[in-house]
């Protein structure tokens, strides 16, 4: 009983657990870690590659990295981050390499987590006045300069907190914020003179 209660309110705690498992020789523990982040690590690779089979394809990139370099994790962010790391830098690396370093993110509306299915897409929606002013924002997030876009879609479409961005893009959390600001700063004009009456991205 107490074993169950404690899952659920440390699951951090368990995380590490299952962690020492697969480096003590369970490698099948490690389905566990696959199966909690699987889709958060294809969502973020979908939102920059554009394209499902080459989200799909880094996505297990990610995880033989992940596996192979899991003695590595030193416990000082959240392991969930560290993920993050991961596959950011290889949707970096894969997009230099494919010569696509263009400023994308997926405008699909068919995709199911087009703003994570949690209670931040529920505000967002209801910032927005429907999904079409979504599309609208997402393709605004697009015209961003790199740097500015990789702490939005970070921030408010993985629900990463500033320390967390700060530790997937190895900056201060000072300058996440700074950028934060300068990107909402610019969506927030674009609105405007589109006409839209929002009151985008204000946290």
């Amino acid at each position: 009983m107490n074993t169950g209660e404690n899952r659920i309110l440390n699951p951090e705690a368990d995380e590490i657990s299952i962690i020492k498992q697969v480096l003590g020789g369970d490698a099948d523990a490690f389905e566990h870690i696959v199966k909690k982040y699987e889709k958060k690590v294809y969502n973020l690779a979908l939102r920059y590659l554009k394209n499902r089979d080459d989200a799909l394809d880094l996505s297990q990139e990610v995880f033989i990295q992940v596996y192979n370099n899991l003695a590595q994790f030193r416990g000082d962010s959240q392991f969930s981050t560290w993920i993050y790391r991961v596959t950011y830098n290889k949707c970096v690396d894969m997009l230099r390499k494919t010569q696509k370093l263009r400023r994308n993110v997926v405008m699909s509306t068919d995709d199911e987590n087009f703003f994570e299915t949690r209670d931040r897409r529920a505000s967002i929606e209801e910032d927005y006045e429907g999904r079409e002013t979504l599309v609208t924002v997402m393709k605004i997030i697009d015209t961003l300069p790199s740097e500015q876009r990789d702490v939005v879609i970070l921030r408010y479409i993985k629900d990463l907190s500033y320390s967390q961005i700060a530790d997937v893009l190895e900056l201060a959390e000072g300058t996440v914020k700074s950028r934060l600001n300068r990107a909402r700063l610019k969506i927030k004009e674009q609105l405007k003179e589109s006409g839209t009456n929002v009151n985008a991205l204000s946290s």
